[in-house]
C-alpha cells in the first residue's frame, strides 16, 4: 500500500507537469500567434440619415482577422488612431450624451496576423472593355459595369479579390481593379455607389504560371490625399529676372505642364516663404509701408492637373443636371456651351484642356457644358429626361471625411494653432456649397462651415476643438465617403 500510494502521487505530479508543459506550450503559441497587424481596408460605409450615426464595414487583406476594440462615451482616447496607428473606425455615435442608452462612441479594429504580409506585386493590366447591359452587367443596379485583365509576372498568382464600395479605383498598394460596377448592388445605402473588386498578385513557393483575370477599366484620374502628394505635383521655379526699386520683385518660370502657384504672407506675420514648403521662393517684397497689405509673394510651381484632383459624379449618370447654388440656379454665365460632343469622354478631355478654369461639366446628346463657375458645382438634380451628365472635377467631396466627428468642430492646426493663413474665408448658404468651393479651389485640404461662412483650408488639419454650430471636414482620399450632397447633416 505504501508504494501504491508513492506510485499514485508520482503519477499525479507527472500528470501535473504534463499539462504544465502543455499550458506552457499554449501559452508560448499564443503570445507568438497575431503579432503582426495591418490596417484594415474599409469596403462600405451606411449612415443614419439625420444623426451622427455611421457604420464601416472593414475587411483584412492576406488571410488577416479583425482585432476590435470599443471607446466608450467617457473614454480617455478621443480617436481610433491613439489606439495604435493600425486602428480603424468600424463604428461611430456621435449621440454620446444626448442619447441616455448610448454607452460607446466608437468602435475601432486592426487586421492582426501570425505571419508577416506576404511579397506582392503590381498586375500588369490588358483587355479593358466597358458594357451597358444589365444581362452583362448583373451586380450594377444601373446595368454599367467595366472589366480589365490581369495578369502576374511568373512565381505570382492573383489573390482573392476584396470589393470596395463607393470608389472606382482601388486605393490600395500594389492593388489593380479588375471589375467596376457603377451603383453596385452589393453597397448599402439609400443611393448605392459605385463598387471596385481589386486584386493583387502574391508571391507562392516555388514556380507558379502566370495568372490572369478578366476585370476594368479606371474611368477616372487616380487621386493622392493631402499627405500623399508626391513630391513630382510641385518644382521650384526658376528665377530669370531681378527689378529693384526700393522693394525687389523676381521673374519666376515654372517646367513645362506647371503653373506658378502663389500666396501672399501678410506684413502682421514674420514668415519667410521658405516656411511654406520647400518650393516656394520670393516672387515679391515689401517694406510693410501704410499701402502694403503682404510682407511677402511667395511662389512654387504646382502641376497644372495635380493628382489630388478627381472626377465627381453629382446625380445618376445620364439621368442629372449640374447647377449652382440652388436646384433653379442655371445661369448662362456658368458655363460656355460647345456643340458636336458626342462622346462623355471627350467632353471631360476638354474641361482638362481649359483647367483649372473648368470645374466640370454637364453632358448631354452633343452637347458639352464647360462649367467655370468660380465657386463649382454644388449639386446635380434629377431629371424626367434620360442623357444628361453631372460630373465636377478638382478635390472631390466624397473624400471629405468628419475630424472628431465633424459636427460641433472646428478645425485646427493643432489644437492651439488656427493662424489665418491656414485657409481662405468664402461665402456660404450652407455645407453643399461649401463643398462645391472646395472641390473648385486650387488647393483644399479640408473645410470648415458655420452659419453663412466657408473656410478652405490651404494647410492640412491636424486637429479640431469643440465648437457649436461649426463642422470641420478633412480631405482624404484613402476614405470612404461619409456625407455627400444626398446626406447631409447640417442645413
Amino acid at each position: 500500500k505504501f508504494l501504491q500510494a508513492i506510485l499514485n502521487d508520482f503519477e499525479w505530479v507527472m500528470a501535473q507537469a504534463v499539462l504544465a508543459m502543455a499550458f506552457l506550450a499554449w501559452t508560448t503559441r499564443t503570445t507568438a500567434r497575431n503579432d503582426h497587424t495591418m490596417l484594415p481596408v474599409q469596403t462600405d460605409s451606411y449612415c443614419a440619415r439625420g444623426y451622427p450615426i455611421c457604420s464601416y464595414t472593414l475587411a483584412c487583406l492576406h488571410g488577416y482577422s479583425l482585432d476590435c476594440r470599443t471607446l466608450g462615451c467617457n473614454a480617455t482616447e478621443q480617436s481610433c488612431e491613439e489606439l495604435g496607428s493600425f486602428f480603424r473606425q468600424s463604428d461611430w455615435n456621435g449621440m454620446c450624451g444626448t442619447w441616455e442608452d448610448v454607452e460607446n462612441r466608437s468602435e475601432c479594429c486592426q487586421c492582426v496576423g501570425d505571419l508577416p504580409p506576404p511579397e506582392t506585386v503590381a498586375p500588369s493590366t490588358s483587355f479593358n472593355r466597358c458594357y451597358d447591359s444589365a444581362d452583362r452587367c448583373p451586380d450594377s443596379y444601373s446595368g454599367s459595369c467595366c472589366f480589365t485583365r490581369l495578369d502576374c509576372p511568373s512565381g505570382y498568382s492573383l489573390s482573392e479579390p476584396i470589393g470596395i464600395c463607393e470608389q472606382t479605383d482601388c486605393g490600395i498598394e500594389n492593388y489593380s481593379a479588375s471589375e467596376l460596377n457603377y451603383m453596385g448592388s452589393y453597397c448599402n445605402g439609400i443611393f448605392p455607389g459605385d463598387r471596385v473588386l481589386c486584386q493583387t498578385c502574391v508571391k507562392e513557393p516555388g514556380e507558379t504560371t502566370t495568372t490572369t483575370s478578366p476585370a476594368l477599366l479606371t474611368l477616372v484620374i487616380t487621386t493622392a490625399g493631402p499627405e500623399q502628394v508626391a513630391a513630382s505635383d510641385y518644382a521650384a521655379p526658376t528665377q530669370n529676372g531681378e527689378e529693384c526699386d526700393g522693394p525687389c520683385s523676381y521673374t519666376l518660370t515654372c517646367p513645362s505642364g506647371y503653373r506658378l502657384d502663389c500666396r501672399g504672407v501678410p506684413c502682421a506675420e514674420e514668415t519667410l516663404c521658405s516656411a511654406l514648403g520647400k518650393f516656394y521662393q520670393v516672387k515679391s517684397w515689401s517694406n510693410c509701408g501704410a499701402q502694403d497689405v503682404d510682407r511677402y509673394e511667395c511662389c512654387r510651381c504646382a502641376r497644372a492637373i495635380p493628382s489630388s484632383a478627381d472626377w465627381e459624379m453629382l446625380g445618376r449618370p445620364e439621368h442629372a443636371a449640374c447647377r449652382g447654388r440652388t436646384p433653379t440656379d442655371n445661369s448662362p454665365s456658368y458655363y460656355t456651351v460647345h456643340r458636336g460632343i458626342d462622346d462623355l469622354d471627350e467632353c471631360k478631355a476638354l474641361c482638362l484642356q481649359h483647367f483649372p478654369r473648368c470645374k466640370g461639366i454637364e453632358h448631354s446628346r452633343g452637347r458639352c457644358e464647360i462649367w467655370t463657375r468660380p465657386e463649382g458645382i454644388s449639386l446635380g438634380v434629377e431629371l424626367n429626361v434620360s442623357g444628361f451628365t453631372c460630373m465636377r472635377f478638382g478635390w472631390a467631396a466624397k473624400h471629405l471625411v468628419p475630424v472628431d466627428g465633424g459636427l460641433g468642430r472646428a478645425c485646427r492646426g493643432t489644437p492651439r494653432d488656427n493662424q489665418p493663413r491656414y485657409y481662405r474665408i468664402l461665402e456660404a448658404e450652407t455645407l453643399q456649397a461649401c463643398q462645391a468651393m472646395c472641390t473648385a479651389a486650387p488647393l483644399c485640404y479640408g473645410i470648415e462651415f458655420s452659419s453663412g461662412r466657408c473656410e478652405i483650408w490651404v494647410e492640412r488639419i491636424g486637429a479640431s476643438v469643440p465648437m457649436e454650430g461649426f463642422a470641420c471636414f478633412a480631405y482624404d482620399p484613402a476614405a470612404i465617403p461619409v456625407f455627400t450632397e444626398k446626406n447631409i447633416l447640417i442645413p
